[in-house]
This record gives structure tokens, sequence and C-alpha cells, in this order.
């Protein structure tokens, strides 16, 4: 939803104000929310009134899965297969979602404010995509979550080749389609970044699995970004679109593996 949020600002400021006033809306916010997050966050859910947790039986799983010291969490090669999944996958989307943008203003012919509202339409999506791949997850048997992944991300692989073939002319279809993608995108985006990490993180440890998984997620959205913009400046649109496939079939083929050891 913060995706959502940012997006809808940014088009609605550009509407009223300044280019400048984009950077400093968000600067704000950040603000508000620091404030009220010293006020309001607590540590843990006992801090919160909750009883603590009694140690089940997937807790038992993760703790045979996460290793007990930091050397050897590092060298936990679980976490680094999901680790590079999730960069691999954070190539296509975030820099997708820092150009389609452009790509609807340039190729499209939206405003620039109306191509920041459309873009809307991929995170939002997407909110109702990781919905349903934790819902997918919990009813497998085994709560096996590659399989989700692994099939949400093809049909994400076939629907960016799909994209940029759209005449310009089929606004509605180009739009569904980026619909399409948020959703198939964003599902295993969370379960790679929040769910898997902390399943094979542990109990212990599933707060550094998480900030490791996530710290490749940034690396892949700088990649992304830039390797993007490099394409579409020297080459055009096509070739960026190859290269977003190409970060999400990776993905597929880092994960197989994974799905063969569920079994």
């Amino acid at each position: 939803m913060g995706n959502v949020i940012s997006l809808f600002l940014a088009g609605a400021i550009l509407l009223h104000f300044k280019w400048r006033a984009v950077f400093w809306f968000p600067a704000l916010l950040f603000f508000v929310s620091g404030i009220q997050f010293l006020i309001l966050e607590k540590d843990n859910p006992e801090s919160a009134g909750f009883k603590p947790k009694a140690n089940t039986e997937q807790d038992s799983l993760s703790a045979e899965n996460s290793d007990s010291g930091s050397r050897h969490f590092l060298v936990n090669p679980r976490l680094w297969q999901i680790g590079f999944a999730s960069l691999s996958l954070n190539i296509m989307a975030w820099g997708f979602i820092y150009w389609v943008p452009t790509y609807l203003y340039e190729k499209i012919g939206y405003s620039i404010s109306g191509a920041a509202f459309r873009t809307l339409l991929f995170p939002l999506a997407g909110c109702a995509g990781a919905v349903f791949a934790g819902w997918m997850t919990d009813k497998l048997p085994g709560y096996r979550r590659t399989p989700v992944i692994v099939v949400m991300l093809l049909l994400a692989a076939l629907l960016t080749l799909i994209l940029p073939a759209i005449p310009s002319g089929m606004k509605i279809a180009m739009l569904i389609c980026l619909a399409l993608m948020g959703f198939l995108i964003d599902g295993p985006h969370v379960l790679l970044a929040m769910t898997l990490a902390m399943d094979y993180g542990g109990k212990k440890r599933s707060a550094s699995a998480a900030g490791f998984v996530d710290a490749m997620n940034y690396i892949g959205a700088a990649i992304g970004a830039f390797v993007a913009g490099y394409l579409v400046d020297r080459c055009g649109w096509q070739p960026a679109f190859h290269f977003w496939t190409a970060a999400v079939l990776a993905t597929v083929v880092i994960m197989l593996p994974m799905w063969r050891n569920e079994k």
C-alpha cells in the first residue's frame, strides 16, 4: 500500500505544485511517521501485552533449518538461495516500477500525472497478489511456498513479454496487463522477502534473515533501475522488457531446486 499511496501523492502533487514539492511532502511524511513509530511501536509481542508463544512443530522445523551462530547463518545455502532469488526478482520489480511511468508517458501518450496515476495499478494489484500468494501457501500441504512463487513468476514473465507488444491504442488491454503483472510479481516478492526468509532464519534469527534478504532486495533494485535506464537510453524499450523478463526467469531457475526439496 505504501507504493500505491506514494504514486498517488506524486501524481496529485504534480497536478497542483511545482516538481520540487514532490521532495518536500515525503520528507514531512517521514518526520510524522518517525514520531508515531517512536511513540507506538513495541519491541516484541510480550511488550504489547501478549503472552509468550509456546514452541510449536513449525518452530522446531525453523530451528532445524537455522544454524546457531552468526558464522553458520552466513553460510546457510538456503538463505543465500532466497537472497539471490529476491535480488533477481527486485531487478524487475523495482526497475519496472521506476520506469513504467516514463514508458506510459513516452510510448502511450499519457500526461506525467496521468502516467503516475495509472502506474498505481501495478502496486495496487500487487496488494491483492500478496494476500493471494500467502493464502495459497496456507492451502498447500506442508505450507509450501516455492510452487506458488514459480507458477506466479512464469505467468509474470509471459506478461512482461506481452506488454510492449500491445498497441498504444489498446490502452485498456495494456492497463489490465499492467495490473496482472503487479498481482503476479508482488505475491512472490512478499513470500521471498518475508515468509521464506523467516522460515529458514528460524525463530531466533528471523530478523537477521529478513534483513539479509531485504539487503539483497535493495541491491537488485539498484541494478534494475540503472541497467533498465541504460537500455532504454541506448537501445529503446524492447531490450528493457527483455531484461526484465530475463530477471524474472532467473528467479524461477534459482527457486526450482528448492521446489524439488520441498516435495
